[in-house]
This record gives C-alpha cells, sequence and structure tokens, in this order.
C-alpha cells in the first residue's frame, strides 16, 4: 500500500479533503488538515511535513493559481520530485504547474478513477499473473513478471525505492543466502519502477567472466526499448568510446533517469578478471550521477572489497541490509500468491507450513514447497495437508525431489551416484565462514557426459542455465540444496579442504595483488607443494591463477640457484655415506630417508590443510597441525601450531548443541542450555570441567541465567526452573505460563525477570521461597524476546521492534520509559546494558545492532552481520561489545568512543550454525559463544602474545633504547637522557632498581663482537672492523634508506631493515663474503627496530606505526610470520629485546612507554594445542585426512 501525500494550498482545501476520502482505506494518506492524523495544535508544523514528505511513495499535488503562488507548496513539489516520489498533479481551473509541465495533468472532475488506477498500478507494480504463470517461483528468484505475486515486503520495497530516488551513488543489497536480496530488487524495487515515465529501467545482469560484455548486453536491449537499434559490438564500441556516461545521455534525457541493476555483484570478485573489474567498475562510476542510478544485489562478505575498490575512490557507497522474513509475515507470503492465482489454503496447512518454516531463513524452502504443493492444481482448487504430509514437509520436500532426480539422472547417463554428486559438488565454493555458498561454471569446463547429467538437473529446476559470450554457465537453484541435501553435503565435506586451499590462495592473491605483484609475497616452496595437489583451477579465479603460475615460476628459479650451489658437493656426499656405513647399510639408509621423505610431505599437506581451515575450523587447524607436528615434528609444525593459538582467539569447546549460556557474576561458574531440554553446570576456570546436569522437562531451553547460589533454567513449554548450584539436588519449578523467552537476574541475584512470547514480563523474589512480585506488566505490541537488568531499571526488548526501559526502584509497580525505536521496526531479538547503565544494545532481526546512548536517547546502528543479530553482551574489563549472529559468527565492537564505534579485527568464526547465545566471563577474559549447531566455544579475549602488568613509564619523553642486562634487570633510556634499571624477575609487577643520568643510547643495535654495522651510500650497509678500522663487506639490496639493523646472538646471522617497510637477512658467518638469505621480509610499514631472540630463532621488527612482528627464522631461507602485530604503541617504536631466556620481549616507543609481552606460548605450543582442541584428530577425521596411516593419538604418542 503506497503511503500518500496530499499538496494543496488553503484557498483548495475543500478539494484536498475530498481526496483524502477519495483515497482513505485503500492507502495510508496524509493532509495536514485532517482532525485525525494531521498536524496538530502547536505542532512544529514544518518539520512534519518535511518528515511525511519524506516517508510518501506518491504525492497528489492539487495544482490551482493558488498553489502555483504558493512558496510553500513549490517547495513541496520541488521536494517531492527531488525525492523520486510518484507525482499526480491534479488540476483545478486548467492551470499547469511550471516545475512539472512535462508529467500529464488530470482535471478534478475526472481524477477519482484516474489516482486510484495509478496506484493499484504502483502498488502492484504494474503487472498481473499470466494465465499460464506458477505463483510460487521455487528455487528461484522472483522476476519482474511475478511481481503480482510477491508478498511479505512491501515495507522493504518502498524503503529501497526511496534510496534509490533520493540520490546518487552505488546503492547495495546486501544480505544472507535466501533472504530474497535478488526477488527483492527484480519483483519489488524495477517492477515499481519500470512503468515510471521517469525512470528507464536497465534490465538486471550478472557479471560473469566477462562483466563488460555483460553490461553491454543489457544496454543493448535496453537503447532496443527506446528505438534505437544498436548491435552487439556496437554497444561494445560505444561503451569504450563514449562511455557509459555518454550512452546514458543517449537512453534518457534531462526529465528522466537511468537505473542499473547488478544482480550478483560478487561476480566481479570471484568470476572477473582484474582487468575487466577494472574496466566495468570505471565506466559505472563515471556514469554515477543526477540521472544514472546503480544498484547490486552482493554477499555481504564482499561489502568491503567493493569499498576499498580504487576506482570507487571517492563514491558513496551504501549498504542496504536485508533481513530475513519475519515470522508475522509468512502467512501472507503463503496465502497472498495463493489467492492471486486463484488457489484455496487449508487453514492447518497454513498453520503447519508457518511453525515448520520457523523463520524467514528457511524461505527458500518453503518457496519451494509451494511450487510443488501447487504443481497440477487448477484455479479453484486446494492445497492439501494431505500432499503437504507426501511430500516430506518443508525440510523433506527437497531433498526427497533431488532423491528423485539423481536416480533419473543415473538412468538417464548411466553415471554413478558418486560421479553425479562430484560434479554437482563442483558448483560449490566456500564463503569467508567455510559455509558452502554456489558459483557457475561454464559448460565448455564439463565433459560431454557431465553436461548431459547435469541436464537432467536443470530440467528439474534444481540446477539453472544461462548464456553469454562465452557460453552457457550453469549453477544451482539455491545454497538450500547444499544444507538440505544430504548425499550433496557428504559430496562437499569431501572436497572441503580443496574449497579451503583455493579460499586459502584466493586471500594471498588478493595481498599479493596489493603488494604490486612483489616476489615476497608469494608462496614459498613448502606451502606451495602442499597446496598446489589440493585446489583444482576451476575453484580459482584469474588472479588466484596467475598468483600460483607466479609462484611456481619464482619457486622454480630458487631451485635451479640451489642445484647449482648444491651440484659440487652431491657426488663426495655418496662417496663418504658408502665408505661410512657400507651397502647394507646404505640400504636401510636409503628405506628410512623415503619413509621420512613421505612422513614430511604429508606434514606439509597437512600444515597447508592447518592454514587453510584457520579461518573456519579453528578447531580442525590445531588438531591438523598436531598430527603434522607429530609425523615430521619442525619450526613449520610448530610455528602453524602457534599462529593458530595467537591468531584465533579460539579457547577450546564443550557441551553438544547449546541454545542459551551464562556466566555467574563471579568466579568462572557457566550454566548452558540445549535444545533437548537438558541444562548443564561447567567450570572454565581451565579446560572445561562438567559439574552437574539437570534434566528438564524435554521442552527446548530458551534462555538461562545464573546468581551467586542459583540457576535459572527458562523452557519453550513456558516452565522456569530454579536450581541450587551449591546443592545440585535441589530445584523448585515456578508457576508455567507462555513459552519463555527470557530470563535474567539482576547484580544482588535477589531478583528474577522472566519475560515471556505473549509480550508480558513478571518479576520474581529469587530467596528460598520464590514468589512474584506485583502482575505481569507489558507496555509493547508483541512478545518479548529479550530482559536485562542494570541497578533499578529493566531493558526488555521486543519484537515489535521497541526497547522498553523500566524502572523497578518499586518491583511490584514497574513505571515503563518511552519506548526506544530506531525507526526501522525490525524485531529485537537481544538486548544488554554496559557496566554503569550509560549504553544499551539490542539486536535486530535485520542483522543491526542498535546502540542506544540513554542519557539522550540516541543511537547508532552497526552493520556487522548478515542474518539475526541473537545475542549481545558487554565486555565487564573493557569498552567491548559483543554480538553474536545467525550467520554464524561473533562481531566485536570497540566502544572506546561510543559516538563513533569500529569493528574489533575480525568475526570471530568456528560455529558449525547460527550464534544462539553468548556470555563474558566476570573478569571479561573469556566469552563463550553457544550454538544450536554444534557445542559452545570459548573465545580468549586477551591479546595473545599478552601484555604483562601495565607499560612502565618512568620516561617523560620517548624511549630511545632498551636492553637486559641479565634476566631480570631491563634498562631503559630516553630523550631525556636518563638511564633506569627496572627489575623484572616478576614481569607482572616490574620494580624500578634505579635511575641515573646517561647517554640516549645503550648498546650499538648492530654491532657483534669486532664487527660494526653503518649506514652506507646509495641504501647499502657497511660491515667494519671496529678493532683495525677497516671496512670488510657491503650489503647492498635495498630500494630505500636503512632504518634499522641487528646481529643474531651468534653473529652468523644479520637483518638490515629499510623505511620501505622490508627486512633482508644475511648470511655473516663469513663477514668477508656475505650472502642475502631467502625472500626480504615484508610489512608495508617503515622498519625502526630490530632484535634476534638469544637462541637465534625469533627476530622481532618493530615499526614505524607502534606495531611490531615477530618472525620465525629457524630456517632464515623461509621465515615465517608468528601470529599478529603486536600494538603496544601510540607511535614509533624505538626499540625492541628480547630477556635472555626468550620468554619475555620488550618494545620501547615514542609515546614514552616499554611494554612487556609473554612470548613463553611459542615454547609450548604442542601442549597448549592439545589442551585448546581437546586432544587430536578423531578416529573419524583422521580416516579424511591420513586414510593411508594407521592411527595415532598425537596428543599422548600412543600408536593405535
Amino acid at each position: 500500500m503506497a503511503r500518500v501525500f496530499i499538496s494543496h494550498a488553503t484557498q483548495d482545501v475543500a478539494i484536498a479533503t475530498q481526496i483524502r476520502d477519495w483515497l482513505d482505506g485503500d492507502h495510508e494518506t496524509f493532509l495536514e488538515v485532517h482532525p485525525e492524523d494531521g498536524i496538530r495544535v502547536g505542532e512544529a508544523w514544518r518539520e512534519r511535513l518535511h518528515h511525511e514528505l519524506r516517508k510518501a511513495d506518491a504525492v497528489v499535488c492539487v495544482i490551482s493559481q493558488a498553489s502555483v503562488a504558493s512558496s510553500w507548496c513549490n517547495a513541496e513539489v520541488a521536494i517531492a520530485d527531488a525525492l523520486g516520489c510518484l507525482l499526480l498533479p491534479v488540476q483545478t481551473e486548467g492551470v499547469i504547474h511550471p516545475l512539472i509541465g512535462h508529467l500529464n495533468h488530470i482535471p478534478h472532475a475526472t481524477a477519482r478513477e484516474h489516482l486510484r488506477n495509478a496506484l493499484r498500478q504502483f502498488d502492484a507494480g504494474g503487472r498481473t499473473l499470466a494465465k499460464d504463470q506458477e505463483p510460487f517461483p521455487g528455487l528461484d528468484a522472483f522476476t519482474t513478471s511475478l511481481s503480482a505475486v510477491f508478498f511479505g515486503r512491501d515495507q522493504e520495497t518502498r524503503a529501497l525505492a526511496r534510496r534509490v530516488r533520493r540520490g546518487p551513488g552505488l546503492l547495495t543489497v546486501v544480505g544472507p543466502s535466501g533472504c530474497g536480496k535478488s526477488s527483492l530488487v527484480k519483483a519489488g524495487l524495477l517492477a515499481q519502477l519500470a512503468d515510471d515515465p521517469r525512470w528507464l529501467v536497465m534490465p538486471p545482469w550478472l557479471p560473469g567472466n566477462d562483466p563488460l560484455d555483460a553490461l553491454a548486453r543489457a544496454v543493448r536491449k535496453t537503447a532496443g526499448r527506446v528505438g534505437l537499434g544498436w548491435s552487439l559490438q556496437e554497444t561494445r564500441d560505444r561503451l569504450v568510446v563514449d562511455g557509459l556516461r555518454g550512452v546514458a545521455r543517449e537512453l534518457v534525457d534531462d526529465d528522466r533517469k537511468l537505473l542499473i541493476t547488478i544482480d550478483q555483484a560478487e561476480e566481479l570478485f570471484t568470476r572477473a578478471g582484474e582487468k575487466d573489474r577494472q574496466v566495468v567498475v570505471s565506466l559505472l562510476r563515471d556514469a554515477l550521477g543526477d540521472n544514472v542510478r546503480v544498484i547490486a544485489t552482493l554477499r555481504s562478505e564482499f561489502l568491503d572489497d567493493l569499498r576499498t575498490l580504487p576506482e570507487l575512490s571517492g563514491v558513496h557507497i551504501a549498504g542496504y541490509v536485508l533481513a530475513p522474513l519475519a515470522r508475522e509475515v509468512l502467512n501472507v507470503v503463503i496465502t497472498g500468491p495463493a489467492r492471486v492465482a486463484g488457489l484455496k489454503v487449508h487453514p492447518e496447512l497454513v498453520a503447519q507450513l508457518v511453525e515448520d518454516t520457523a523463520s524467514g531463513e528457511a524461505l527458500p524452502l518453503l518457496a519451494f514447497t509451494l511450487q510443488h504443493l501447487a504443481m497440477g492444481v487448477p484455479r479453484g482448487g486446494t492445497l492439501s495437508s494431505e500432499r503437504y504430509e507426501h511430500l516430506g514437509g518443508v525440510h523433506g520436500a527437497l531433498a526427497r525431489h533431488a532423491d528423485d532426480v539423481l536416480d533419473s539422472a543415473v538412468s538417464e547417463t548411466g553415471l554413478s551416484r558418486e560421479e553425479l554428486l562430484s560434479r554437482l559438488a563442483s558448483l560449490a565454493t566456500l564463503d569467508h565462514t567455510g559455509r558452502p555458498t554456489r558459483k557457475r561454471v561454464t559448460m565448455a569446463q564439463l565433459d560431454p557426459g557431465a553436461r548431459e547429467a547435469l541436464e537432467v538437473f536443470v530440467r528439474h529446476r534444481l540446477l539453472t542455465a544461462s548464456g553469454d559470450k562465452q557460453g552457457r554457465w550453469i549453477g544451482v537453484a539455491h545454497e538450500a540444496l547444499f544444507t538440505e541435501w544430504r548425499p550433496l553435503r557428504n559430496a562437499i565435506d569431501e572436497r572441503q579442504i580443496g574449497l579451503r586451499a583455493a579460499q586459502s590462495v584466493e586471500l594471498d592473491a588478493s595481498q599479493w595483488t596489493e603488494g604490486q605483484c612483489a616476489d615476497h609475497l608469494l608462496l614459498n616452496e613448502d606451502t606451495f607443494a602442499a597446496i598446489e595437489p589440493l585446489v583444482a583451477d576451476e575453484d580459482l579465479s584469474p588472479d588466484a591463477r596467475r598468483f600460483l603460475t607466479a609462484s611456481r615460476a619464482r619457486i622454480e628459479v630458487l631451485r635451479g640457484q640451489r642445484r647449482r650451489d648444491r651440484r659440487r658437493t652431491v657426488s663426495w656426499l655418496a662417496v663418504f655415506l658408502v665408505a661410512a656405513i657400507g651397502a647394507a647399510g646404505l640400504a636401510a639408509f636409503q628405506w628410512r630417508t623415503a619413509s621420512d621423505e613421505r612422513d614430511t610431505a604429508t606434514a606439509r599437506a597437512l600444515v597447508a590443510q592447518a592454514q587453510v581451515a584457520r579461518n573456519s575450523s579453528p578447531q580442525l587447524a590445531l588438531r591438523l597441525g598436531l598430527a603434522a607436528h607429530d609425523l615430521a615434528p619442525s619450526s613449520d609444525t610448530n610455528i602453524e601450531l602457534v599462529n593458530t593459538l595467537l591468531t584465533t582467539r579460539y579457547g577450546g569447546s564443550f557441551g553438544e548443541t547449546v541454545s542459551a549460556v551464562a556466566f555467574a557474576p563471579t568466579g568462572h561458574m557457566a550454566v548452558v542450555g540445549g535444545t533437548d531440554g537438558t541444562a548443564s553446570l561447567w567450570d572454565l576456570t581451565g579446560t572445561p570441567r562438567w559439574l552437574a546436569r539437570e534434566s528438564g522437562t524435554g521442552a527446548a531451553v530458551t534462555s538461562v541465567a545464573l546468581s551467586p547460589g542459583l540457576a535459572a533454567i527458562g523452557s519453550s513449554d513456558g516452565s522456569v526452573l530454579l536450581w541450587d548450584t551449591g546443592n545440585t539436588s535441589r530445584r523448585h519449578r515456578l508457576a508455567s505460563g507462555p513459552p519463555v523467552t527470557s530470563v535474567a537476574f539482576d547484580r544482588t541475584g535477589t531478583l528474577l525477570a522472566i519475560g515471556r512470547s505473549d509480550g508480558t514480563t513478571s518479576l520474581w523474589s529469587a530467596g528460598p521461597r520464590p514468589a512474584r512480585l506485583g502482575e505481569p506488566f507489558q507496555r509493547q505490541g508483541a512478545g518479548v524476546s529479550s530482559v536485562a537488568f542494570s541497578g533499578a531499571k529493566l531493558a526488555t526488548g521486543s519484537h515489535d521492534g521497541t526497547v522498553v526501559v523500566w524502572d523497578i526502584g518499586d518491583p511490584a509497580r514497574p513505571v515503563p520509559g518511552e519506548p526506544l525505536s530506531d525507526g526501522v521496526g525490525k524485531a529485537v531479538s537481544s538486548v544488554a546494558f554496559n557496566g554503569d547503565g550509560t549504553l544499551l544494545a539490542a539486536g535486530g532481526s535485520d542483522g543491526v545492532t542498535t546502540l542506544w546512548g540513554l542519557a539522550g536517547r540516541t543511537h547508532t546502528r552497526l552493520t556487522g552481520h548478515i542474518g539475526v543479530v541473537s545475542s549481545v553482551a558487554f565486555s565487564p574489563a573493557a569498552p567491548v561489545l559483543a554480538a553474536g549472529s545467525h550467520d554464524a559468527t561473533t562481531v566485536l565492537w570497540d566502544l572506546s568512543s561510543p559516538g563513533e564505534p569500529r569493528q574489533l579485527a575480525d568475526p570471530l568464526v568456528g560455529q558449525r550454525g547460527a550464534v544462539s547465545s553468548l556470555a563474558y566471563s566476570p573478569d571479561g577474559l573469556r566469552l563463550v559463544t553457544g550454538s544450536t549447531h554444534g557445542p559452545a566455544i570459548v573465545w580468549e579475549m586477551a591479546e595473545r602474545p599478552r601484555r604483562i602488568g601495565l607499560p612502565l613509564t618512568g620516561h617523560g619523553m620517548l624511549v630511545k633504547s632498551l636492553a637486559f642486562e641479565d634476566g631480570t634487570t631491563l634498562v631503559t633510556t630516553g630523550s631525556d637522557n636518563r638511564r633506569i634499571r627496572w627489575d623484572v624477575g616478576y614481569p607482572q609487577q616490574p620494580r624500578k632498581i634505579d635511575e641515573s643520568a646517561g647517554p640516549s643510547k645503550l648498546y650499538s643495535l648492530a654491532q657483534h663482537g669486532d664487527v660494526d654495522a653503518i649506514l652506507g651510500d646509495r641504501n647499502t650497509v657497511q660491515l667494519w672492523n671496529v678493532k683495525t678500522r677497516t671496512l670488510i663487506a657491503t650489503l647492498a639490496g635495498h630500494n630505500n634508506g636503512i632504518s634499522a639493523a641487528a646481529f643474531s646472538a651468534d653473529g652468523k646471522v644479520f637483518a638490515a631493515g629499510s623505511t620501505d617497510g622490508t627486512t633482508i637477512l644475511w648470511n655473516v658467518a663469513d663477514p668477508d663474503h656475505p650472502l642475502p638469505i631467502g625472500q626480504p621480509l615484508g610489512q608495508n610499514k617503515q622498519v625502526s627496530a630490530l632484535a634476534f631472540a638469544p637462541d637465534g630463532t625469533k627476530l622481532a621488527v618493530g615499526t614505524s606505526t607502534g606495531g611490531t612482528l615477530v618472525w620465525d627464522v629457524t630456517d632464515p631461507n623461509q621465515p615465517r610470520q608468528v601470529g599478529r602485530r603486536l600494538d603496544g604503541h601510540r607511535m614509533a617504536v624505538n626499540s625492541v629485546a628480547f630477556a635472555p631466556s626468550g620468554a619475555v620481549l620488550a618494545t620501547a616507543g615514542s609515546d614514552g612507554t616499554t611494554v612487556l609481552w609473554d612470548m613463553a606460548l611459542l615454547d609450548d605450543a604442542v601442549a597448549r594445542a592439545c589442551a585448546v582442541a581437546g586432544g587430536g584428530l578423531s578416529h573419524l577425521e583422521w580416516q579424511q585426512y591420513l586414510p593411508a596411516l594407521s592411527y595415532r593419538d598425537t596428543c599422548s604418542g600412543d600408536q593405535r
């Protein structure tokens, strides 16, 4: 239903009132003088008129001499035109308004039917359902021709249309798979604009492998609609010569706008080459303007890629996050299309479909089921429950249909089920969370047998096919096929390592491209050898294939150099071996060597697989790393474990399927509830330890809470159980009611709040004899989803999209505040207060977390998710907000500046499905996330490597250098020319020993024995003998000036860092003949400090931006970064030093501080990995990844 604004002069109020009466009931109409919903006495009328104009879809303009003379009426017309509203001029006195003279003016006498028809056409998108069209598209997206049966998205369609109409720039529609991005744009937005004479709508196009060709084809079709008979080649030539901006000028004039729609815009990154992408994106950028709009549907993980394209620098890129359909609109999604098609639906079937769909995230399955329910049912017929049961319900219909089609394909083609499933699995790739997502492949890539087989699936609508210049393309109709059809899901799982390897290559390739294709960003030999066999060309983008080719070429060059170096010694080594151990011994030696080589090669493959799995399954990455280290221990396998431990925050898992989780207010006890109705107590002090279990009623646990001695367990059957955590045999069940949605204790543990699905909340005393305080209370118009305490305040979040903060100073008589609403109206799924109650976070069903400043009732929308934000929690130890989502990720937000929140690093990824609940430990050092698809995961919130204690701040100015005198004494000097000695024997509590005046630099950072390193000419380093004062050698290789240098403790390795961010390692065991080692270490920031660990296996690199990188240089030929960058300073790092034990790293900065870092984890990686991962690979995992080797427990050493 369109929102209509009536613009009129005061003299024409009677006509305006008549028009409102015509439209009343069919449309939401605003007339400023209406006594019920017009402008009230004393109301700020200008602000109200602006507000209503911005809401309007259509503006009826009563045109008269008085309105043309009225400056305010002219302003209303101009604003409405600028906002892109549908303008409907109603003419009196024969007057034509000069601002909209190009529009047809309808005389008042005949306006009634004209207005009704225009608005009815606007509401329906100008479309009707053709006689032979099916009302349900199944797994296909709704198209413009199906707009008449596109229900449930009226609000979103209006909002999107307003966004498109109001301003230039690029608008992206993002959301989770299956939420209907393409349908909303095609059947909603484009259908609404298609018949608007002020818009020329270009057909949606998919970029594919040749986005310029795809754009040209869409432009050619559009040109044909305006009478321009361009050929495809002519269209391409025009785009190249005149640009899209020039072409747009030929398609539309100043009174019309062109809308360009890109569907599945992620193909610009997944299928198009870099140069093709640059060409098309540049064309789009240059075309954006007052009369050209661009809208794109996009998987949300590619939004950042789009925003950071250099070609779009300076372009406003807006994001419209599309949430899954709310449960309350599923009824109309079912019955609306059926009614248009003349079909009936039994009420009990509607109720069953809504219940089985559960949420809008299962919409593709619902659409597929409805399509099959309606097949063969004539107009006037009924969709029945019996047929629904025969299909297998919402979740069984797709799987049963796919099984039948698979059987048909086997009989038609002669291929086995396994062969067919393998070919179907090639149509999947993985998203950033490790979940399967669809991709299209060209038929030319498939053998004739595969093409014939997949055509069977196309005929039965499980796959879709389309054609372009590059040939015919094929892909799955919807990603629901990957998740709901078990045989295909299993086939994809078997390919998962290869897909993850492809993901890893894509990431490395993008960094290589961003780094101007520098050699040091290519894969090293070991990683290349492990990854190359795992990936298939069809799983890689053109850029990734170029990256692998360049890596292979570079490795061949390095191999050639090594062969020449070794050739002189190989024959002599063979002679020595035979002489030393004899022929029999040599045979045994060769057998052991072959076995070792096999294990080493297997370990390399496992390391590569672990690297790929790290971002989506940290536990699996640790287990693969442990297996690699057990087979062939090396610095590479050890560093792989260290890097997973340091970079993922993963701290272990416990439980099975978790629907709710909560911590006690003190200590490390947690309670988790499950979908099976059970609840468990756990001690999370170290490795999670199970304490007790409560079997419950069998109904799913929906919410849990912990006070110092009591657990509250709310269930979907309406019951609440109070469980004594000190004596777990004691329990008390409160009176039941509607389903419980949320429970919470106040800080004292004496008050319990219970929210229910009927919208009521009740408060209970939580003493030995629990009792309800007063009557249940309600302020919102829908079910309560979440409750949270803060002192004498209680917040209730509701499915109506509002949050109410109650004053519970008198718990028996809560007083509601004015509801908080962000104006979007999406259901609130979770609420939480920060520690002092000044901030409130509300998670929404649209994937947005709204952060409220309660003092001024201001809010900020945080858009880090593509699925429902199911749980939010503030850290008790830092200004950080955690938000968990149905997209299986948890995002951390830095609220140091609440008005400008920023996302902290990458989301936490590791859950197998939707995050259902999350909770911080009381000290803020751990975050637990639960999922109904797997165990709860513990995330470590402390930095890794972690800082030890507070920064040392003895110098008032910048700290210039530092060094360890011995194992417990650290000496720092600053620009204040003071020398301070610190006792760091207990680094958690360092103590100043003394201070004195001294030089600003204690030791040369580039001196060892009699050899000193100084700056030379032309970006070189000179090695000098300080005794003889003679030049030993000159080291050249940097492109920019040398900014730091260091020797290893044994003096055999020298490191030189540059202002260009690279560090070169040199073998100076023979200072007269120094040789460069391996590839330069690169990190794109000026190197400001260097230091080797005492054992020479680690190198710390300080940078000009305040960060420090640690590299493992056990094998200097193949250095590997250890963990993340250590960000301990606001300004440049001036000096770095390891303690003699290597367990502590000190960094000193220009911000005047010295920071100590705990590096002990680097030396205890295996034990820590075993504890965190809960052991090594299981028997099933071992069989999957190491089928040729006998199982062994890699965390105990037992052979089995």
